[in-house]
């Protein structure tokens, strides 16, 4: 029959190997650094309890086993011990509050305690043994510290995983104390030794650890499963939007198709209808042609801005300043009308979306259009002026300027050319005295793409 210290010890091991294994399972998945220290911690533990428990004299023999408790049996307690310490300040945090008391004394406390194993190890291996009251002042030396420490940690603001570890190391110091002062008194009937007492602790506090840790895993796989179902929501709302856009783009490009497209279509469709109930008046006749030539031409030109626009490799500033040179200068030729062009010596290559490349285009379409009708100018220039905000195109002209305030003469295109700056994120400005020219300018910001 089993004595109550081989149980006990038999136990502890049993649970000690088990807790290591399965952390160091969890530790392969979550590369969690926490995780990492506490199975250095159960390792070294782990063996500590493994040369003091009898199972090792049964596998290697008792001489051997005698030699091996000789050599490591105080520096491995000692190490593990300070692993244990180093464990419950990481899992407080300690590392992240620099220059305060506990990290201080965390850090003195494991230098002395890994000088002292180290010394023990290497005194021992030289058959020299250090005098009982180096033992004995280690233990107290380790036992006021760790008071100190748990003290201020606890007076820290803790989650509930980190009060679990709290606990835990309370738990773990009452048995070490425990077992403290049942090795001063020897020769005393004790119900449990200082061995006895040591292992209970690290049961006991395995119990502890293992469910805080459990505890603060299961908090991470709840954070995990809520942040992946945020991006899953996220990019369906993204997934949506672009499907929106699309939907959007699509019906936009068809109602463009439909006005400018369908309406020439039907128009040219009209004259040759007169057209052909004129043939025996060639004058009248000749009119209508010249102007179905004439709405064909548009038609053409409008289906190649469409193209242009809809091409993603026209998406920079550079694109649609050519754009609108070469369009402005095929635009005045057979007028009296001069373009000049004031731009940049160098363009910055700057991205434009769809929705910003076909609104400003299309009001500095309708810009030129005005001045063709209206200004009765011999002189238009365009300037473009760019900043990391914003892109500006300001079109003045010298011709004969119109009051403002009373543009019904323009029906609704200058109220079009204010609507399509907004979508494009821009604004639209104009001014204009008789006798004085007009001054439009088209700015969109660049902080917000449509």
């Amino acid at each position: 029959m089993l004595s109550i210290t081989t149980s006990i010890n038999l136990l502890c091991l049993g649970a000690c190997i088990l807790a290591t294994a399965y952390h160091s399972v969890l530790y392969t998945y979550y590369r969690d650094k926490l995780l990492l220290h506490y199975v250095l911690y159960l390792a070294f533990m782990s063996v500590f309890i493994f040369i003091r428990s009898d199972l090792y004299g049964l596998l290697f023999g008792q001489p051997a086993a005698d030699k091996t408790h000789f050599l490591f049996n105080e520096g491995l307690q000692v190490i593990y011990f300070t692993l244990y310490i180093n464990f419950g300040a990481h899992a407080v945090e300690v590392p992240r509050i620099k220059g305060s008391f506990v990290y201080k004394g965390w850090v003195f406390l494991s230098f002395v305690l890994l000088g002292y194993a180290t010394s023990v190890i290497l005194l021992h291996a030289n058959n020299i043994v250090l005098p009982v009251h180096f033992f004995v002042a280690i233990r107290i030396f380790i036992l006021a510290m760790s008071c100190v420490l748990l003290w201020r940690t606890y007076m820290l603001k803790v989650s509930v995983f980190q009060r679990w570890i709290l606990w835990g190391c309370i738990y773990f110091l009452v048995c070490g104390l425990m077992s403290f002062i049942t090795n001063i008194i020897p020769g005393q009937q004790l119900i449990f030794y200082p061995l006895e007492w040591l292992q209970i602790g690290n049961f006991g506090e395995i119990l502890f650890f293992s469910s805080a840790m459990g505890y603060r895993l299961k908090k991470v796989n709840d954070e995990r499963t809520l942040a992946l179902n945020q991006a899953q929501q996220l990019r369906f709302e993204k997934t949506n939007a672009v499907i929106q856009t699309r939907l959007e783009e699509r019906n936009r490009i068809a109602h463009d198709m439909h006005d400018d497209l369908g309406s020439g279509l039907t128009k040219i469709a009209i004259l040759s209808e007169v057209a052909k109930t004129q043939l025996m008046q060639p004058e009248k006749a000749r009119v209508q042609l010249e102007s179905i030539a004439v709405s064909s031409r548009e038609l053409v030109d409008s289906l190649q801005d469409i193209i242009w626009i809809l091409n993603p490799k026209n998406d920079t500033l550079e694109s649609l300043a050519s754009y609108i040179r070469e369009y402005a200068l095929k635009f005045f030729e057979p007028t009296e009308t001069v373009a000049v062009f004031d731009y940049p010596d160098e363009i910055v290559d700057t991205k434009l979306t769809e929705e910003q490349r076909r609104n400003l285009f299309l009001a500095v379409k309708e810009t030129l259009n005005n001045t063709a009708k209206y200004a009765q100018a011999g002189k238009l220039n365009i300037l473009l002026s760019q900043t990391n905000e914003k892109i500006r195109f300001v079109i003045t002209d010298d011709g004969k300027g119109f009051d403002v305030n009373n543009t019904r003469s323009f029906g609704n295109g200058l109220q079009n050319m204010q609507e399509r700056m907004k979508r494009a994120n821009g604004v639209f400005l104009i001014n204009s005295e008789y006798g004085k020219g007009t001054v439009v300018t088209l700015e969109i910001s660049l902080e917000f793409r449509v």
